[in-house]
């Protein structure tokens, strides 16, 4: 069962909803002004709902046996994956996944500080090394995929959209 995540988006979603609720009556909207609460509003509502359906129906699935026929399409698909020289990859281990989550919070805690180019870059170093192994071709993996979307999604905000983003170093 997936009780975990599915409480989780149902307590996130409420946490939304109840910074939401509690805001100072001067950033709430003038009437007929929707204002910029209703995305998040919208988002956490979804987030709430969504989560409470999925936990319900996580409750009420039962263990489901596979038919005999059902199994002999799955073996037959990874057959032919095989043939095909398909690999699939495993999901990453505990220690990469808990590095990918420290390297994410510490991302949102010197966002400001560092600004958006040198955090992006070093969360996408940490991030593709942690997930790719700690190895000199992850790291060179990190570095080249760091510097091409921090600068690139930079250069794409700042400069195109204009959204005002603090220390993006834009491409010329």
């Amino acid at each position: 069962m997936t009780i975990v995540p599915n409480l989780f988006f149902i307590v996130v979603g409420a946490g939304m909803l109840w910074q939401i609720l509690i805001a100072p009556p001067g950033r709430l909207p003038q009437p007929g002004d929707p204002g910029p609460w209703v995305l998040p509003t919208a988002l956490a509502v979804l987030m709430i709902v969504l989560g409470c359906v999925e936990l319900w129906r996580g409750m009420r699935r039962k263990e489901v046996q596979l038919s005999e026929s059902t199994l002999e399409a799955i073996k037959s698909e990874r057959r032919e994956k095989d043939a095909a020289g398909v690999e699939t990859l495993a999901p990453p281990k505990w220690p990469a996944r808990i590095v990918f989550v420290v390297a994410l919070l510490a991302y949102v805690m010197l966002f400001t500080r560092l600004g958006f180019t040198l955090s992006t870059f070093a969360f996408l170093l940490v991030a593709v090394t942690a997930l790719a192994g700690p190895t000199l071709r992850g790291i060179g993996l990190g570095v080249v995929i760091g510097a091409v979307a921090s600068l690139c999604i930079g250069w794409l905000l700042a400069g195109v959209v204009g959204v005002p983003l603090p220390g993006v170093l834009l491409l010329p």
